[in-house]
């Protein structure tokens, strides 16, 4: 008779409890481990420890999706290695990105850009405001190196989900309605506070309109000077 086996009854496995509580402490065996065999030529199942180096080699070679517990990590990245998606249909034309390079300089980054694969999935237009002031040696507040910028990394997205994004991010603050009651009361908070309300991102027409501010009087109509011919002859003067 083999030994290890009794007839007609079961026997414990190749491991010991310690030795499966200790594989337990580090991970390696699950908490579900059947420890019995087949007495008639160990048909039973196997310890679920004797598979946990086949088990990791299958986890390595899933790829990394993080969970929402692992959160958003921002990292600060080389601007000029952030490449631009040539297919945005969001065009930023000048005065927008010179909007965002005062918001820039007054509040410094608030809002960090995404990308996956080294492609900007949205924050185009604050990368190249970003620039220009790195450029022309203007600080950002609180940005320790002015050639870099704070980056969300969203390459766990799908190559359809990143292209679906990009549209998604743009059409989403479209969508935004504006409570004009609220939106005036808050300027005039801020006026009387002294702020340069032109760092709201209104424009200054735009800012007389909601504060009730009278429009500038029109200038007076400029008189046509009317010329006169005198005729040398009969000195009648006359229009050409």
């Amino acid at each position: 008779m083999a030994a290890g086996f009794k007839t007609g009854g079961r026997v414990k496995g190749s491991m010991n409890k310690a030795t499966i509580a200790r594989l337990q402490a580090e991970g390696e065996a699950s908490t579900d481990v059947d420890t019995d065999v087949g007495a008639a030529g160990g048909g039973g199942r196997r310890p679920a420890a004797f598979g946990a180096a086949s088990q990791a080699r299958a986890r390595a070679k899933r790829p990394h999706r993080p969970g929402p517990e692992a959160g958003l990590r921002i990292r600060y990245e080389e601007l000029d290695d952030l490449h631009e998606y040539e297919n945005n249909a969001n065009q930023h034309p000048a005065d927008q990105i010179t909007l965002i390079e005062r918001l820039l300089v007054e509040y410094g980054w608030t809002t960090p850009m995404g990308k996956a694969k080294g492609m900007l999935i949205y924050g185009h237009a604050r990368r190249q405001a970003a620039r220009n002031l790195r450029d022309r040696g203007v600080p950002i507040p609180n940005n320790p190196d002015p050639d870099k910028g704070p980056v969300v990394d969203l390459s766990h997205l799908t190559r359809a989900q990143r292209r679906a994004y990009v549209i998604a991010d743009n059409e989403s603050a479209r969508r935004s309605k504006t409570d004009r009651e609220m939106l005036a009361l808050e300027l005039g908070e801020l006026n009387d506070l002294g702020f340069d309300l032109t760092l709201t991102g209104f424009g200054q027409e735009d800012l007389d309109t909601m504060l009730g501010e009278p429009p500038p009087p029109e200038p007076p109509p400029v008189r046509e000077t009317i010329k006169y011919v005198t005729c040398p002859h009969c000195e009648h003067r006359f229009t050409p």
